[in-house]
């Protein structure tokens, strides 16, 4: 019986602290950064059924992966319990031009 009724306090704690959520009060920009376009060759290993040796054997899987570009802007935020932290974001690309000429003194 003890360890039901600690299991539902257990839970309910758990859950308690689950639904509890911070607001941003406040958030700058401190750093931004630019990943272009790019593609890498990969390479998977798959297992296949050999019908001449009637087993399974692992053959390589290899192609090419295509990434787009991206842009990213690290926040300091501030929250309503007075806590702070930082984020990165993934931003378009006019947010990070903006950010990076407010950064840079709007050159």
């Amino acid at each position: 019986m003890k360890r039901i009724i600690a299991l539902v306090l257990m839970l309910s704690l758990i859950l308690l602290c689950a639904c509890v959520t911070r607001e941003e009060v406040s958030h700058e920009v401190i750093d931004y950064q630019h990943t272009p376009a790019h593609s890498e060759v990969v390479t998977d290993y798959d297992y296949r059924y050999n019908v001449l040796s009637g087993g399974w054997q692992l053959v390589p899987n290899t192609h090419s992966v295509f990434y787009d570009d991206k842009y990213e802007l690290k926040y300091h935020v501030t929250y309503d319990d007075d806590s702070t932290g930082d984020v990165w974001k993934k931003v378009t690309e006019q947010e990070y031009k903006n950010a990076v000429n407010e950064l840079n003194g709007g050159e």
